[in-house]
């Protein structure tokens, strides 16, 4: 096995076991949970919302330790801690233990899982290889989310919800575990440390050197950027979390959305890829400002479209915004940032996305439950990324031209 192909597999199954904690995923289950522990789509939501707000919490401290401790050490705890609370969910006998399996599900597996697999891509590749290595890595959550949500569904309908749970669990730690543990052997030789390499990204970012995460949160464009994808995160996560709610109100069947995941999937795969090739060619703060497009297109289908087509349309438009972030949130900050604290950074980052994923839930339920139709919040879902989308345009249009000037005057002071 090469050594890049190595990497990347790494980093593939770490974010493919991700999708055990994501919405996308938990959400199948939202309507066999609310029957099995008699709770309504509100309290569902904030369940949920607790437990991913404690998760957004807790990764402020969890998400820097990939830059400090030993990364074979960081991923099997993880690994471990991801399948305990997959046994805690199929085993649930109170909705207590529920709320606790969705913490462990959401930490460590949507936030950590991801968050050290993409981590890993920019540490192990040089620049001109990372954005496309971070779309390769990142086509394990698109192959989950292709294939998880058909399977889930089908064992579902034959043995139950639990006994779903329960083989995730077993493929986990009897397969997943023992891979990411062979792969990882001798990974310190393998790390990318080029004292010039650092020094031309810290360049790149504006101070000749690498930037603390204290420094970053001072900086105008770490909010423009945090806008979107603060929003892309409470937007899906709001409707994935009541997917069962949406597709009754728009006439879709369950089966349907499991089918579309497929779509859903195959968008992503092409997103992702194609954005990580424009990423090293272009930078991704170049491709940034586009990222609101495809999510504002699928709002506009989910308000104004009625027909059982309209679903197909609606998920290849979410998968390939999924992507673009999954691609995008790691290389800007590297772009911006360099690479010694990327960790710290991106951790930081992952919490608050993950904070909006805990706010969307409780949200979107409380709305649902006192009558405002979907069409209505998708409405108001595209107004806010029209104007993130115009926010963070401004803001790295402006700092990229007052950095230019500095440029200019440095330049002429010599």
């Amino acid at each position: 096995m090469t050594r890049s192909a190595r990497w990347i597999g790494f980093g593939f199954i770490l974010i493919f076991c991700g999708n055990f904690g994501q919405t996308f995923f938990i959400g199948l289950f939202s309507g066999e949970l609310r029957a099995a522990f008699n709770i309504g789509n509100q309290d569902f939501g904030l369940l949920y919302s607790t437990a991913t707000l404690a998760s957004a919490v807790l990764l402020i401290w969890t998400g820097p330790l990939i830059d400090r401790v030993n990364l074979a050490a960081f991923v099997g705890t993880i690994t471990v801690v991801l399948a305990i609370g997959i046994f805690t969910m199929a085993s649930a006998s109170h909705v207590v233990m529920v709320g606790v399996a969705m913490f462990m599900l959401r930490h460590c597996g949507q936030a950590l899982m991801f968050h050290a697999g993409q981590t890993s891509m920019v540490r192990f590749f040089r620049p001109g290889q990372r954005g496309f290595a971070l779309a390769l890595a990142g086509t394990g959550m698109s192959v989950g989310e292709a294939g998880l949500p058909k399977i889930s569904v089908e064992f579902m309908g034959h043995f139950g919800w639990r006994v779903t749970w329960l083989a995730a669990g077993v493929f986990v730690v009897f397969i997943a575990l023992p891979t990411l543990l062979t792969l990882l052997r001798g990974w310190r030789s393998h790390i990318v440390e080029d004292e010039h390499e650092e020094v031309t990204e810290g360049i790149q970012s504006g101070m000749g050197r690498s930037w603390t995460r204290a420094e970053a949160v001072r900086d105008l464009r770490f909010y423009g950027v945090m806008s979107l994808l603060f929003g892309f995160s409470f937007i899906i996560t709001g409707l994935f979390i009541h997917q069962a709610h949406v597709a009754t109100a728009k006439g879709w069947s369950l089966d349907i959305i499991a089918n579309t995941f497929i779509l859903y999937a195959g968008a992503s795969v092409v997103t992702g890829l194609t954005v990580g090739r424009l990423i090293d060619r272009l930078g991704a703060h170049r491709v940034m400002p586009f990222f609101p497009l495809p999510l504002a297109g699928a709002m506009v289908v989910l308000a104004l479209s009625n027909g059982g087509s309209a679903v197909y349309f609606y998920m290849i438009l979410v998968g390939s915004t999924v992507a673009a972030a999954m691609t995008l949130m790691t290389a800007i900050w590297v772009e911006f940032y360099g690479t010694r604290n990327v960790g710290s950074i991106r951790a930081l980052s992952m919490a608050l996305i993950v904070l909006a994923s805990a706010l969307s839930p409780v949200i979107f339920g409380a709305a649902f439950d006192h009558g405002v139709s979907v069409p209505t919040v998708a409405w108001a879902c595209f107004g806010y990324m029209v104007a993130a989308g115009c926010f963070c345009t401004l803001v790295l249009r402006r700092t990229t031209v007052s950095r230019k000037v500095r440029s200019k005057r440095s330049a002429a002071g010599h």
